[in-house]
């Protein structure tokens, strides 16, 4: 499996964060043991570094990785750095000397690449790596098209077997440890697959469109036509056979449950599945070890119907350069077109009322709650991060000691710096209510969200533009963490903070706030919208809202949304941080309500009775 990349921004911040991630890579898909493994029981046998981002502690991932390979379940190790030498991001991993492979990638640089004649760059940057890189075996990575390498580095097929490839035979070590690896393009210049020799004397391939197909090629050509047409007959015969409703239901009910279906019998070897657990009394996990089932939908194979999910919201995939007016205008007809449905699915009580309030048909508005996954979302199965690798402190100082006076930092945690999530009204609450004698931290995880990255920035000029004074024991530290943070390193946030808060306008379902309750956080969360599906006074603190308010701008523009109060959220977050274990009780609770309410099982199980009613009204 390949890690890094080009896109996003990723590091490692320091040896434990090393030590961490190889620990995620070995149990989720080496030979290490996970309930959350994405590939079940399927075992990956190496890592490839191809990073391009950071430069520290990736030496310590490397030896981290390295470590757990045995005699007997090898571990691989390869890299793909690009032919300046050294590589600025990897050249500590590489000075390990623990990599099988390493594919140097001679072309997008030109100071080291071939161009016009000119042989000399790579061949000198092929001596510099060769001679100082310990490996299994070294690549010479090129592009097999110009399109492959918009700056630059293609080398015609002349030059690299006359000049090129002649000057390395010449190596004493040549075909010990210096294969030649180029991609084979086709129509494509980013096609995935490769050619690669370990040759003495390499071999390059190039399509030949005047090749007659040989026998494998035409029998896989009667093969694939006999396959899609046998497929397609078996999707008709089912399609008519789903017209009734018991098949339809036993389809439902098969797919859904956990126990296996004859095809995902027939699928055991490369599927395996495990059987759904009964809910405890205790409040353990209803679906501990689901079953790894996959439903697929097809026009044929679903009897001639289609479901849609609408992910996207009103004006966000149009971004307007100047003001115009819309045509049509926003939310034009929306109530027409969701009574030419069956049925609207909505996930709370709150999304019934509106959507019926608009015109939409009542018989057609069905509430079908989002589930949680309360066993990935589990507080027994995780330890805290350190939050100060990954925050950086935007505002205050850090707490010290002295003033803690033994005691724990209180850390709250909130998400997203888009003003739908209401930011300035929790930096307003919190900045106005502690200050950096405390013992409290804020710390907000966000991303760019139609938005730039300097999230530190915003923070210091809204501070700057507002009317707080700056305390005489200073601001109380803000933290912002702006860097990806992988899917199985949400829960051990979540562990690391004493409360969840997010003061939002505005929420379809809030799945931070069920991920939080779902660890036993106790949560602030504004008592409107999608939220108060699951908010109780018993489980949470719910916030009340000053007034509703028109949205002016943005892809919200025209609706209405909350405006949470000020002054309730410094009285709630200052009651959270003096009332240890009442928060924790309503966290245990907020635990138990997720469970009993909103696990997959329950969710599957609702989804299965209002499709049998549909098909009942049917008939």
């Amino acid at each position: 499996m390949s890690i890094g990349g080009g896109a996003g921004d990723y590091s490692l911040v320091s040896e434990d964060d090393a030590n961490n991630f190889a620990d995620y890579l070995w149990n989720n898909f080496l030979g290490g043991q996970s309930s959350s493994r994405p590939l079940g029981d399927a075992v990956l046998d190496g890592i490839d570094f191809d990073i391009e981002k950071g430069t520290t502690f990736y030496d310590t991932l490397a030896h981290a990785l390295s470590s757990r390979s045995t005699q007997a379940a090898k571990i691989y190790l390869t890299a793909a750095p690009q032919c300046p030498h050294p590589d600025s991001h990897l050249d500590a991993a590489l000075n390990t000397g623990l990599f099988d492979n390493v594919w140097i990638q001679f072309y997008n640089n030109p100071q080291c690449q071939y161009a016009s004649g000119n042989t000399n760059d790579i061949l000198s940057s092929w001596n510099t790596w060769t001679s100082s890189t310990t490996a299994g075996k070294i690549f010479l990575g090129l592009p097999a098209a110009p399109e492959a390498a918009p700056s630059g580095g293609y080398i015609p097929p002349d030059v690299l077997t006359g000049q090129i490839l002649p000057q390395i035979k010449t190596s004493a070590k040549y075909g010990e440890r210096f294969p030649i690896f180029v991609p084979a393009v086709t129509d494509s210049p980013f096609c995935s697959n490769f050619v690669s020799s370990d040759e003495t004397q390499p071999h390059i391939r190039h399509p030949n469109p005047n090749q007659v197909p040989s026998r494998t090629s035409k029998s896989r050509l009667s093969f694939f036509f006999f396959s899609s047409t046998l497929v397609l007959l078996l999707a008709v015969s089912l399609g008519l056979a789903s017209r009734t409703h018991f098949f339809k239901a036993h389809l439902l009910r098969s797919s859904l449950s956990s126990a296996p279906t004859r095809f995902q019998q027939i699928l055991r070897p490369v599927l395996p599945l495990k059987p759904r657990q009964n809910p405890d009394s205790d409040g353990t996990n209803p679906s501990a070890d689901p079953s790894h089932c996959v439903l697929w939908m097809a026009p044929f194979l679903s009897g001639g119907s289609y479901s849609s999910e609408a992910w996207s919201e009103p004006g966000a995939w149009y971004p307007p350069l100047f003001q115009t007016r819309p045509c049509a205008p926003y939310g034009y007809g929306h109530y027409r077109r969701c009574n030419r449905m069956d049925y609207v699915w909505v996930p709370t009580d709150f999304h019934v009322r509106t959507f019926v309030s608009s015109g939409v048909d009542p018989a057609k508005v069905v509430k079908i709650m989002q589930p949680i996954d309360v066993e990935f979302f589990n507080p027994e199965k995780y330890w805290l991060m350190d939050l100060s690798s990954p925050g950086d402190l935007v505002l205050g100082e850090r707490s010290k000691a002295q003033d803690l006076n033994g005691r724990k930092e209180f850390v709250f945690l909130s998400v997203k710096l888009e003003f739908r999530k209401g930011w300035d009204v929790l930096l307003s609450a919190y900045l106005r209510e502690f200050d950096g004698a405390d013992g409290v931290s804020l710390y907000l995880l966000t991303n760019p969200y139609h938005s730039d990255r300097n999230f530190g920035n915003k923070i210091v000029e809204f501070v700057d533009n507002s009317n707080m004074e700056k305390p005489r024991n200073g601001w109380a530290p803000i933290y912002v963490i702006g860097t990806h943070v992988l899917q199985s390193d949400l829960p051990r946030i979540y562990k690391a903070a004493d409360a969840f808060v997010l003061p939002s306008r505005g929420e379809g379902w809030g799945r931070p706030l069920v991920g939080a309750m779902s660890m036993s956080l106790p949560v602030i969360a504004t008592n409107w919208s999608g939220p108060t599906e699951y908010l109780t006074v018993e489980n949470a603190y719910p916030l009340p809202l000053e007034r509703m308010v028109e949205v002016v701008e943005g892809p919200f523009k025209g609706h209405l949304w909350a405006e949470p109060s000020v002054d309730e959220l410094r009285r709630l977050m200052k009651h959270l941080v003096s009332s240890p274990e009442e928060r924790k009780n309503r966290g245990r609770q907020a635990r138990r309500d997720m469970i009993r309410r909103f696990s997959p099982g329950i969710v599957a199980e609702i989804v299965s009775e209002e499709i049998e009613k549909l098909l009942e009204g049917r008939e």
